[in-house]
């Protein structure tokens, strides 16, 4: 699904199906991503500032460049695979990292 460059500022995005989407560029700001499903989603420059992305399985995703100031990911999953921006590290006490096979 190639979401490239649009705008989903405060979107309702509860439990969306958007494994390896193309969300390169795309602003999430303020974006509600509970549960969502972004297993081998493209994040790259993704403006996910003050969005939740509480209990969001973030399996494989990449998230180089993106803006991840406030954002909340209580119970979020990620693996090895997840590419971080480079100031940016998950909260341990949030986050948890998954240790099984990616695919």
């Amino acid at each position: 699904m190639d979401l490239r460059g649009k705008t989903f500022v405060g979107a309702d995005l509860d439990r969306a199906d958007l494994t390896e989407a193309d969300l390169r560029e795309v602003d999430l700001s303020g974006a509600n991503l509970f549960a969502c499903f972004l297993t081998g989603a493209r994040l790259d420059g993704a403006d996910l500032r003050n969005a939740c992305l509480d209990g969001a399985f973030l399996v494989g995703a990449e998230l180089r460049r993106a803006r991840m100031d406030g954002v909340s990911m209580k119970g979020a999953t990620y693996d090895q695979a997840t590419v971080w921006p480079d100031d940016f590290r998950p909260p341990k006490s949030d986050a948890t990292l998954w240790h099984g096979q990616s695919r």
